[in-house]
């Protein structure tokens, strides 16, 4: 499936390389739900909780041809970490807002080995907390992917055609049918709270749509849930994140 963008020109000052040189971020984890503190300067990586009481400390190495770093998460001190080693990836995340475009970092997790799931497979995404503007706001005319529910761990299809979105899931079994308008700023609430629906939020949350860039030519789409009402978490907070499927190139 291929998507094409309203506006493509985007101007990045803090994240234009393909690699960054220079990060120190705090960063909500969509599979923990807590928070990560990520520090790169140069190719040194190191990963720190942050706002809790654990001391641990994840240390690696940036590969800057590829934006990616191997993780061991088995490090004294670090609960639950997984069985194996996962594949790091930085995408430059671009959004429209009220305010203009926004930009952010974004850290995607697979699983090279394919113990926990198939290598290409977004495991876990963690979204930089904040971000800065960009020069160029970026919303899609149209859409029609599958995404991997960070959440929920499953997959689910979107199609979005002018203002219009529409969510189904994957799951043969499960046949509920969500509908939502995006507005000007590629957000839309969305009511998961539909007949057949297992397990819905108590509360319609926010959707927004992001742009994923790797600098190498690698370009899909997310999904940042959010909850406005401040019910589940302080409005803002990213609570969940749908990422695409199989990376795709953008069209005019």
């Amino acid at each position: 499936m291929r998507m094409a963008w309203k506006l493509l020109s985007l101007a990045v000052p803090a994240l234009a390389s393909e690699c960054p040189q220079a990060l120190d971020a705090v960063f909500s984890d969509m599979h923990d739900g807590d928070k990560k503190q990520v520090n790169i300067q140069g190719s040194a990586l190191q990963i720190k909780p942050y706002g809790n009481d654990q001391k641990w400390v994840v240390t690696s190495t940036l590969q800057s041809e590829n934006c990616s770093a191997m993780i061991d998460f088995n490090v004294p001190g670090k609960p639950g970490p997984p069985p194996v080693k996962l594949l790091m990836t930085f995408w430059r995340a671009s959004a429209n807002a009220a305010e203009g475009g926004v930009q952010k970092a974004s850290f995607e997790f697979t699983d090279p080995s394919g113990t926990l799931a198939a290598p290409s497979v977004p495991l876990n995404a963690w979204l930089q907390l904040g971000g800065q503007r960009a020069t160029v706001p970026l919303c899609p005319a149209s859409l029609k992917a599958t995404f991997a529910d960070m959440h929920d761990g499953d997959r689910k299809a979107i199609t979005v055609a002018g203002s219009e979105m529409t969510i189904t899931s994957t799951n043969s079994s499960q046949t509920w049918v969500i509908h939502a308008e995006l507005d000007e700023h590629c957000s839309a609430s969305v009511n998961f709270n539909v007949p057949g629906k297992p397990g819905p939020p108590p509360v319609p949350l926010a959707a927004r749509l992001w742009r994923l860039e790797n600098g190498r030519g690698g370009s899909k789409s997310s999904f940042e849930f959010t909850d406005p009402s401040g019910t589940l978490a302080v409005p803002g907070f990213p609570l969940n994140s749908w990422i695409q499927l199989r990376s795709q190139a953008v069209t005019v």
